[in-house]
Formats: C-alpha cells, sequence, structure tokens
C-alpha cells in the first residue's frame, strides 16, 4: 500500500507492485488539480488551465511522448505532468488523438504508452476516461505483458463515470489470474470514488460483486484479490464482508482482512482493528497497526497505545508502531510514544536507536535517563 499525506492510497495485486512508484501518488495530484468548471466552459476555468498549460501545445505534447527518454522521465518531469493534465483538460479532443497513437503499437514507445494512459486516467474527462476504457479493452492490450499495469491505470481516476465502473466490473468476472486481481483491486478504488460521487448504489453493486468473489474464491490468491478489491472500496458494506475474516484459523487471511480495514472510515472498524492488536501473531498485529497508523491515530487511539505499550509488547510491535507513529503530525504525542516505546524491554540496540534518532530534542534528555 502507498499513502502519502493528502492523497488517495491503493492496495495493488502483487508482489512486483505491493509499493507503487511515487510518480502514481504525485500524479494523481498533479492531474487531479484541472479546475472542474473548464469542463463547462467558463471564461475563468479556461483562464487558469491556460495559465496552467503555459507555452505547451498540442503539438508539443505529442512530440514530447514521441522523444520521452528511455528513462520514462522528463527533467521537468512533475511540472510536465501538471501542464499535459491542464492541456488534456482545455482540447479533450486531443484525448481521442492520444488515445489512438496508445493504440497503435508502432507509434509510441511502451513507457509514451503507459504515461498517455495515466494522463487519460487522471484527466477524468467524459473524452478521457472514453480513452481509457478503448485501451482496456483492447484484445492487443489484454496479449501484452504489462496488461496488468495497464489496468492499474485506472488507480488515478478521481471522478467517477458509470461505463468507466462497468468496464472493470466486467474485466473483474473475464480475466484470468492475476490481470483480474488487478482489475479487482481497481474496481475496489472505482466503487469508491463512486460512492464519494454520491452514487452509494454503484458502491454497493460493488461490494456485493467483490463479496461474491470472496465467498467463492479458490485458494490464497483468489482470496487476496477480493480482499485487496474490497479494502480499495472502503464502504460500510466491505467491512461487513472483511468483519469474519478477522478471527479466521489462518494468520495470512486475518493479516489480510486487517489491512483491507484501513480505508473503512467508521468508529466500529477503528474498534475492530484494536481487537486484532491482541492477535497471536506478530504480522497480524502489526498490520492492525499500519492500519490504524494508515488512517492517522486519534487522541483516543494514542492514549490506548499507552496502555498497550505498558502491557507487554514484542519488538516487532514495536517497529510496526515506530513506522507508524513517524507519519504523526502532533508532536507532543508523537514524542511522548517514542518516549513509551523505550520503556518496553528487549529492544535491540538499531530499534533503541531508531526510536532516539525520531524524539524531539528537548525530549532526548528525558530519553538519556530512561
Amino acid at each position: 500500500q502507498m499513502t502519502l499525506p493528502g492523497q488517495a492510497s491503493w492496495t495493488w495485486t502483487f508482489t512486483a507492485l505491493a509499493r507503487p512508484p511515487q510518480t502514481f501518488a504525485v500524479t494523481a495530484d498533479l492531474l487531479a488539480s484541472a479546475p472542474r468548471t473548464a469542463a463547462s466552459g467558463s471564461s475563468s476555468g479556461v483562464d487558469d488551465l491556460r495559465l496552467r498549460v503555459g507555452d505547451m501545445t498540442p503539438e508539443s505534447f505529442l512530440e514530447d511522448l514521441f522523444n520521452l527518454p528511455a528513462s520514462g522521465r522528463f527533467l521537468d518531469h512533475n511540472g510536465w505532468l501538471y501542464k499535459a493534465g491542464g492541456l488534456l483538460a482545455l482540447y479533450p479532443e486531443l484525448c481521442g488523438e492520444l488515445t489512438s497513437l496508445i493504440l497503435d503499437e508502432g507509434a509510441l514507445s511502451r513507457r509514451a504508452q503507459l504515461l498517455g494512459l495515466d494522463l487519460l486516467a487522471g484527466v477524468g474527462s467524459p473524452e478521457a476516461q472514453v480513452g481509457l476504457r478503448a485501451v482496456v479493452r483492447s484484445e492487443a492490450m489484454r496479449a501484452r505483458d504489462d496488461y496488468a499495469r495497464v489496468i492499474q491505470s485506472a488507480a488515478l481516476v478521481r471522478v467517477h463515470d458509470p461505463e468507466t465502473l462497468r468496464t472493470y466490473e466486467d474485466l473483474s468476472e473475464q480475466l484470468p489470474g492475476h490481470q483480474r486481481g488487478s482489475a479487482m483491486a481497481m474496481l475496489g478504488h472505482l466503487g469508491r470514488v463512486a460512492a464519494a460521487s454520491g452514487d452509494p448504489v454503484s458502491g454497493a453493486r460493488v461490494a456485493q460483486q467483490l463479496e461474491g468473489a470472496l465467498r467463492n474464491a479458490a485458494g490464497e490468491d483468489e482470496v487476496l484479490d477480493a480482499l485487496r478489491g474490497l479494502g480499495n472500496l472502503g464502504t460500510h458494506e466491505a467491512e461487513r464482508a472483511v468483519e469474519p475474516l478477522l478471527t479466521d484459523e489462518r494468520d495470512w487471511t486475518r493479516r489480510a482482512a486487517a489491512r483491507a480495514l484501513r480505508h473503512v472510515e467508521s468508529d466500529a472498524s477503528r474498534d475492530l482493528l484494536w481487537s486484532v492488536m491482541a492477535d497471536r501473531s506478530d504480522a497480524v498485529r502489526s498490520q492492525a497497526i499500519h492500519a490504524l497508523g494508515g488512517r492517522g491515530f486519534t487522541s483516543g487511539d494514542v492514549d490506548r497505545l499507552h496502555a498497550w505499550l505498558a502491557g507487554g509488547v514484542t519488538e516487532s510491535d514495536v517497529v510496526a508502531l515506530l513506522d507508524s507513529a513517524e507519519r504523526m503530525e502532533d508532536r507532543e504525542a508523537r514524542g511522548g510514544l517514542l518516549l513509551a516505546m523505550l520503556d518496553t524491554a528487549a529492544l535491540s540496540g538499531s530499534t533503541i536507536e531508531r526510536i532516539s534518532g525520531q524524539l524531539p530534542r528537548d525530549m532526548l534528555a528525558s530519553a538519556s535517563q530512561r
């Protein structure tokens, strides 16, 4: 999983993409910043887009894609993405031309094809999503060894389009193996976008499909695929489907179920994760800690964490909490937790050094006396 402050996060499908490239998260914000008013033709929205695009033109944009460096990045990559996203919003018809180039196997390099597809997904306009659907439905694309990566461009979609959602519902039922798993992960994300956009019916329909896939799963991979989709969905229906697996006899199932609750913003799901903090497996407890931390520790969580640490924990528990504490914005609460971690028994020197290295300067003296 990947989460940056103020950004969306997604659960990926297989080990090679367990931690997606940072460019995915950054691209989502850069592309989503196009003024939505531009679509209606308002002068202020169009003017904003023109300022954003600067000296980039449709011709220079396409030329850049034709000449994309072998590394797959431009000198000012983030600046280029920001301008390109604005350009596609300013000239919606350019989305069609870009789609044609992506589907023409000999026109662009594979890196440029994927970058173009990410742009279509991230801009999210109706024209762009038509292009996205055309690419992911393409039989030629399905035959490629990187088709799972093609599917995962939908992680950048932030604008609900019922047709795009339906496309991924179909892919989640039709595709084999890890491709199907990628489609299910993205289906969960698109279902969350639908629910957040005021279409809870579509979100509930996605939950029903993913719950059915979980119920009918044959083997570990299919169970994990369904749980990743439900985790990305993050709705009450997803919470209900995941909850029974938190007490499954298999450690890996309980761990995946705890991870799937990360995006469910409810008091009930928080309480469920706290129940997992007493699990017999270090790996399951660690996942529960990461899930709580990924949502952001509340003041109530901090109080419970102090009591939990005082009750006796393993070094694995401390390391997992340390990973999550690094993202805490409340300096005082973070420092208090770090000091409490130092009081736990049997920590290795490297863990103690890591905790001490994160302590605020004015708390180091207190730590040295322990």
